[in-house]
């Protein structure tokens, strides 16, 4: 968000000196100069659009918030072999994350979308990205039904960035939010190995 307002107060800085330019230079530069001084001042305002928009450019590289397409601007943990993938296993995947993670940093996506497919892998959960998740008393957004929340584009970048390999949780199994847990939930959850917290998530094994 912060991002966004400086770029926003770089643009309308840039209008306001494309318009105001060459009113000022009508006012005050001699009559018999006038056309040229606003010439001069329209190539300036030009040349001050061309250096705002590589300045806009620059913003957007150095300060993107790490959720622009495919989620490549995102530095990940390659911790686990990339994984193929069908079109419904992606939907479910990012189903999952945009129910579970909205909200949450672009790398506590990508941990939702981790845990999930960690339990695919292990012999302790079911074999498939939908059964894990409609796994009984296992994901409060299948209860609740915001399961069936159409994902956003982050939550299917999160998904993507999971199936390529990367891991922020350390090979969890487990995530949950120590505010709003269950307390039974929450006591038998603080029993296993905490592997990270990311956000308002603790991820652990």
């Amino acid at each position: 968000m912060e991002r966004k307002s400086r770029t926003i107060s770089i643009i309308a800085f840039t209008l306001v000196f494309l318009l105001i330019m060459p009113c000022l230079a009508s006012l005050f530069a001699p009559f018999s100069y006038q056309a040229y001084a606003a010439e001069v001042a329209k190539e300036d305002a030009y040349k001050g659009l061309a250096f705002t928009i590589v300045l806009i450019y620059a913003f957007n590289k150095l300060f993107g918030d790490g959720q622009s397409a495919e989620g490549s601007s995102w530095s990940g943990h390659r911790s686990r072999e990339s994984m193929s993938y069908t079109k419904d296993e992606l939907t479910w995947l990012a189903r999952a994350v945009h129910a579970e993670a909205r909200g949450e940093p672009f790398e506590g996506q990508v941990a939702v979308a981790s845990v999930i497919l960690n339990r695919v892998i292990s012999n302790k959960f079911p074999n498939t990205i939908y059964s894990v998740i409609h796994q009984k008393k296992q994901f409060s957004s299948v209860d609740d039904g915001q399961i069936y929340l159409p994902p956003n584009e982050s939550s299917y970048n999160a998904a993507k960035e999971a199936f390529r390999g990367s891991d922020p949780t350390e090979g969890a199994l487990y995530f949950y939010n120590p505010i709003t847990a269950n307390p039974v939930g929450r006591a038998w959850l603080e029993t296993r190995e905490k592997t990270v917290q990311i956000g308002s998530h603790v991820f652990a094994r």
